[in-house]
């Protein structure tokens, strides 16, 4: 029979039984610390029936008309791995463990254990990624691929509760098909040239190259690439940008 006290227990028993009141004092440092071993408290509380001149059949009968209210303490256990140390190997009945484990760190081949499907799923989505990626660094020439160099990065987030219409300008200026620069395609004409420098016009010569609109350009940026552009600048100063220009409207 197992008793765990915080304070002093009170045992009382049927009429019937001779240790009716039987009152157990235990010393309070055997209750009160929490992480006290569970063995010593047990043989401790059984030492008190002993003394009290109580045989385990009667114990077996007591009944506690009133118990306290017991508190009950959650038990951590730590469990941590270490590295195994020279005195572990010198451990009699360790041989085989010791052997097995080194066994394990030398071997080179499989064992051939079937694997269940769902584990290989991120080694495999790790690899597509990559092909992926690789395929994409290859495409240095894309106009996009300055913008998203690097696959799976999110760029849409950081227009988000700034309005529909922002939201949307920002997203044609990071793909590059803005009115302004491809309407040409709808209406079959020649594509536009800008007349300050002689060269195509396009969302990049727009935001970043043109020197027409320098001094423009350096109230609201001074970034000189579409990267750092869509990720260091904040979306409100480039629309500002463009408005002073008087194209925002073409986006």
């Amino acid at each position: 029979m197992k008793l765990a006290f915080n304070y002093v227990l009170k045992l009382k028993s049927l009429p019937r039984n001779p240790c009716h009141e039987v009152v157990f004092e235990a010393p309070l440092s055997d209750f009160s610390a929490v992480t006290k071993s569970e063995p010593n408290l047990v043989a401790n509380t059984f030492e008190h029936f002993k003394n009290a001149n109580i045989s385990l059949n009667i114990i077996d009968n007591l009944h506690v008309q009133c118990p306290p209210p017991w508190e009950v303490h959650n038990i951590t256990v730590d469990i941590s791995l270490t590295k195994q140390n020279k005195e572990n190997t010198s451990i009699r009945g360790n041989e085989n463990v010791n052997k097995l484990a080194k066994a394990a760190l030398n071997r080179t081949s499989t064992s051939g254990k079937l694997i269940y499907y769902s584990d290989l799923k991120p080694k495999i989505n790790t690899y597509i990624k990559s092909v992926w990626q690789r395929d994409w660094d290859a495409e240095g020439a894309n106009k996009l691929h300055e913008v998203l160099p690097n696959l799976g990065e999110d760029l849409h987030r950081r227009g988000e509760g700034a309005g529909r219409k922002l939201e949307t300008a920002m997203c044609r200026l990071r793909v590059g098909h803005t009115w302004l620069t491809q309407s040409y395609l709808l209406k079959n004409e020649q594509q536009p040239f800008c007349y300050a420098c002689d060269s195509l016009y396009t969302v990049r010569h727009i935001l970043i190259e043109c020197p027409d609109f320098q001094d423009t350009r350096r109230k609201y940026f001074s970034v000189t690439d579409m990267y750092r552009l869509f990720r260091e600048v904040n979306p409100s100063r480039i629309v500002g940008y463009l408005k002073d220009l008087g194209v925002y409207g073409k986006i």
